[in-house]
């Protein structure tokens, strides 16, 4: 539709040059979208005073009104089955159209609608009690055919008592008033417009609200899912951490088993490799064939010999 409302706007200028346009606001408070113009009517060559002035009594008359929208109603059309793509014809002109209404004769305008609401406000609540008396009646005349017995000659016919006769008979006349009331609502039709027209739009804020909330409700479980898969995720972390925690608790164990057994290696092997004893002459032998099958170097012997190790080497030993 702002499609259509710009080359609107374009037609209005070629139709009525003298009309200036000075804002234009699509407005979408209403079931329709509809166009809001504001201008000012020209009038060129004036003899009295500027020879520009505001000419709205003389570019708007109800001739030129008239026109105006006859021609713009066909401009209207053609954009509109233009850019829907579509061929459709607008609905008939109403009567009533057109009224240029005099500021001296907005108070008399504004009067005679007031007026009118009242009355119609008047007819609606009388309306609205026989309403409420006739729903009152009816649940008597609901228990009268509910108690209704059949005749001895057929079950299809029923008994009715002269008085229950005439209190449904009573009951007919309220619904024909109340007909007739409603009938004489000259602004029921307008109400019921409005009250569609409101209902149409709450309905569609509700229809809006509840998609919203349809796509919440699925973050939501996807965030849940999402929540229960981190859970499950930290639940096995800490079962693989109590198992780490276990096997590096028997790892220190180990070292410290391994320690200790290297820390005798070591005494053994300074006891016996440099011993000054004849009897311990034999592990010469088994140096020189440690150095030979590169099982030891010269450094390691000069740190066995000197009888300790520097820390560094030492955890370096201890994590091979």
């Amino acid at each position: 539709m702002i499609e259509v409302f710009k080359e609107q706007i374009q037609d209005l200028d070629k139709i009525v040059p003298s009309f200036k346009v000075a804002n234009a606001v699509v407005h979408y408070d209403e079931a329709s979208p509809h166009l809001h113009i504001v201008g000012v009517p020209v009038k060129d060559g004036n003899k009295n005073g500027m020879k520009k002035q505001v000419g709205k009594s003389t570019i708007f008359t109800k001739e030129s009104l008239r026109e105006i929208q006859d021609t713009m109603r066909v401009y209207c059309r053609e954009s509109f089955n233009k850019i829907y793509d579509t061929n459709i014809e607008l609905l008939d002109k109403l009567d009533g159209r057109n009224d240029d209404i005099p500021i001296k004769d907005m108070n008399k305008q504004y009067n005679y609608f007031k007026e009118n609401a009242d009355r119609s406000r008047e007819r609606l609540e009388r309306v609205n009690s026989q309403t409420k008396d006739t729903l009152s009646k009816s649940n008597e005349v609901k228990e009268i055919i509910t108690n209704l017995k059949p005749t001895k000659i057929s079950k299809n016919n029923y008994v009715i008592s002269e008085e229950d006769k005439k209190t449904i008979y009573d009951f007919a006349k309220i619904v024909d008033i109340n007909v007739d009331g409603i009938k004489n609502i000259d602004d029921l039709t307008s109400l019921m417009d409005d009250f569609e027209n409101n209902f149409q739009n709450y309905t569609n804020n509700i229809d809006d609200l509840e998609l919203e909330l349809k796509q919440k409700n699925q973050r939501i479980k996807t965030l849940e899912r999402q929540n229960i898969t981190k859970q499950n995720k930290i639940a096995e972390q800490r079962e693989e951490n109590a198992l780490l925690k276990e096997e590096n608790s028997k790892l220190k164990e180990l070292l410290k088993a391994w320690q200790e057994f290297w820390k005798r290696i070591l005494e053994f092997l300074q006891d016996k490799f440099f011993s000054s004893k004849k009897e311990d002459k034999i592990y010469e032998q088994v140096i020189d064939e440690l150095l030979d099958r590169n099982i030891l170097n010269k450094e390691d012997i000069d740190e066995i010999q000197n009888g300790y190790y520097s820390n560094e080497k030492d955890n370096e030993d201890l994590e091979l």
